[in-house]
């Protein structure tokens, strides 16, 4: 690995422009609340990349800035077959197996803006969420590790329970595309998983 003065590194780049910009503007909209600081928890961090732009925005919108936390276990969360689907998953995988991926993202975090650190806890957000009942509330909550739906459901339901009032949870990434085919069965899907979790 090269010289940390050259900046972050990533190997397999998975968020979009457009991505990272909607995690800049949900923090602005945050901000807009009044508040002087703000939490952020991140479930699902790979590289820090999308960290790093919690981190930038945090410093840009809070006047006292705030914090970033990353649950992830760092370890392959899918069958080799799906990771061997493309190119990234491939990369992916393969780093994931030689450790890279904990290691670029301990690097990587250390460029966040000190206004703003991160920090992380190493595991499964289901099983480690009981351990920031004393972190708690959380301002904005990002979901983006696992992408199945029952460890979906799973981390939604842990969230909730960290949410400071009027914060916002979110997310990233389906297991499924939604399109005409599905359409009515997704919207079934999705009102019945939200009459569950109230």
């Amino acid at each position: 690995m090269s010289d940390a003065a050259e900046g972050p590194q990533f190997d397999a780049i998975q968020n979009s422009t457009q991505r990272l910009g909607v995690l800049d503007r949900l923090v602005a909209a945050q901000a807009r609340t009044g508040e002087r600081r703000v939490r952020v928890l991140e479930v699902g961090s790979y590289e820090g990349g999308s960290a790093l732009v919690l981190s930038r925005a945090v410093a840009e919108h809070f006047p006292d800035g705030g914090s970033i936390l990353c649950v992830d276990p760092w370890v392959a969360y899918l069958p080799e077959e799906q990771f061997s689907a493309s190119d990234v998953g491939c990369r992916m995988l393969a780093a994931y197996r030689a450790g890279d991926v904990f290691q670029r993202f301990k690097r990587n975090i250390q460029f966040a803006d000190p206004r703003a650190p991160i920090t992380y806890i190493q595991g499964y957000f289901a099983d480690v969420a009981w351990k920031l009942q004393d972190r708690y509330p959380f301002d904005l909550i990002y979901i983006d590790g696992d992408h199945r739906y029952a460890t979906v459901r799973e981390d939604i339901a842990a969230a909730r329970t960290l949410l400071a009032p009027g914060g916002v949870l979110c997310g990233d990434d389906l297991e499924v595309q939604y399109n005409p085919a599905n359409e009515k069965a997704i919207q079934k899907t999705v009102a019945q998983t939200v009459v569950d979790l109230i």
